[in-house]
């Protein structure tokens, strides 16, 4: 029995002691690297490399100026002013009363063919003629009147040259001559007296026969009637300022069109010349016009100073109205076959540093260092020239010399040898 016990001692199971642990799971050795790691680290690593040498040559490369470029062209230049005015008919008269009273009768409507003398209308004539009458018998009691002072004058001589006569025989006092004498002169003032009086009855009677003429309203042109301002039945005062009854137009063939020009273009203006003009009620027809005079007197409104011009317009086709407002355009210079630049050239300096497409930076034309373009100017043949830039084939910019002519605001046309087909900077764009 005590033999069989340590045979069932070594017999059981040995407890794992911790380095064998260790040993099954490997602890203390390095696990070999996957080979996807290793490729993918690879590929990285040459697209930074190569990425690094793109940028470097990408900073080294230097950057390329642009411009914005305008055509030079060759045609015809109009320097124009713009004006707005009203249109309204040549020899239009009003026509009004020059005596107070109601208006009886009506003759003639809008748009009616009057001819000189033709009666438009009639003013109760009956308050008028009694006053003809009543001049009339003032007259003629005037006259009476000098009849009668005539005969007291005859009478009153006679008598003075009597006393006289007696004076001298002694016959009278002193006193009675002179009585005799005073009677005489007297009577001639009564006579003086009495004709004026009947001078101003003769003119009161005249003045209201006229006023009864003037009863009729006449026309005092031929024409057409524009505007009637009256009906039957109306009372009209002529007092301070004869009332307007009538408007009539001498010939609606031909209309006169006053515009105001500002005073910094009246300069440019000049009697003659061409001219055309815009009406709303036909917008998209252009009507041709002269300018006719410049009116010297100036009208200020809200601080602007202007000047009246009238243009003349023919009107044969009756398709403009008085009255209308238009907005002319006055051409004051044309140029045929000028060499044409676009005006913001003129504007335009390269002061940059940067290169030009096509090499490198040029010294003075291509944008040379700051202060280039003032150098160039600064060596212009002619102080009136200007200095515009054009762009070549080859991206270089070149300084032209050219003398300005005349400008509209977008073109302007210039001498010297800038040709037809060029390209001029405008501005310059952001490099690239």
């Amino acid at each position: 029995m005590t033999d069989e016990i340590p045979e069932r001692i070594s017999a059981a199971p040995r407890v794992p002691t911790p380095q064998d642990v260790a040993r099954r799971i490997g602890a203390g050795r390095r696990a070999p690297f996957p080979r996807w790691a290793i490729a993918l680290i690879s590929v990285v690593a040459v697209g930074a490399i190569g990425g690094g040498v793109w940028a470097s040559r990408n900073a080294m490369k230097p950057k390329l100026t642009q411009y914005e470029t305008g055509e030079v062209t060759q045609g015809r230049l109009e320097v124009t002013i713009s004006a707005t005015g009203t249109l309204s008919a040549v020899g239009a008269v009003e026509v009004g009363s020059e005596v107070s009273g109601k208006i009886q009768k009506v003759l003639v409507a809008e748009n009616a063919r009057v001819t000189k003398g033709q009666v438009l209308a009639e003013i109760d004539p009956m308050q008028l003629s009694s006053e003809v009458a009543q001049t009339s018998a003032q007259y003629a009691a005037s006259r009476a009147s000098i009849a009668q002072a005539e005969a007291t004058a005859l009478e009153a001589h006679l008598a003075r040259e009597r006393a006289e006569e007696q004076a001298k025989l002694g016959l009278i006092a002193k006193k009675d001559l002179e009585t005799a004498r005073a009677a005489d002169a007297r009577a001639q003032a009564s006579v003086l007296s009495a004709k004026a009086n009947a001078s101003l009855t003769s003119t009161a009677a005249s003045t209201a026969r006229w006023k009864l003429g003037r009863t009729k309203i006449i026309a005092p042109i031929d024409g057409i009637v524009l505007a009637r301002l009256v009906e039957p039945g109306q009372v009209v005062q002529a007092s301070f300022q004869t009332p307007v009854l009538f408007r009539l137009a001498d010939d609606l063939t031909k209309l006169e069109l006053e515009v105001d020009i500002d005073e910094a273009d009246v300069g440019r203006a000049k009697e003659g010349q061409h001219a055309t003009f815009q009406v709303d009620a036909w917008p998209d027809k252009q009507f041709p016009s002269k300018l006719k005079t410049i009116l010297n007197e100036a009208k200020t409104t809200n601080g602007v100073v202007t000047y009246s011009a009238v243009l003349s317009v023919d009107n044969a086709a009756l398709t403009l109205r008085p009255g209308m407002t238009a907005s002319a355009t006055i051409v004051t210079e044309a140029l045929d076959n000028a060499i044409l630049v676009p005006s913001a050239a003129f504007r335009f300096a390269p002061v940059s540093a940067g290169p030009t497409r096509g090499g490198p930076p040029m010294p003075f034309f291509g944008g040379g260092p700051p202060g280039a373009s003032s150098a160039a100017a600064n060596a212009l043949k002619d102080p009136r020239n200007k200095l515009l830039w054009v762009l070549e084939d080859s991206g270089q910019l070149r300084s032209v010399e050219v003398h300005p002519e005349a400008t509209d605001g977008q073109k302007t046309a210039v001498t010297g040898e800038m040709k037809p087909g060029m390209r001029v900077a405008l501005d310059t764009l952001e490099a690239q």
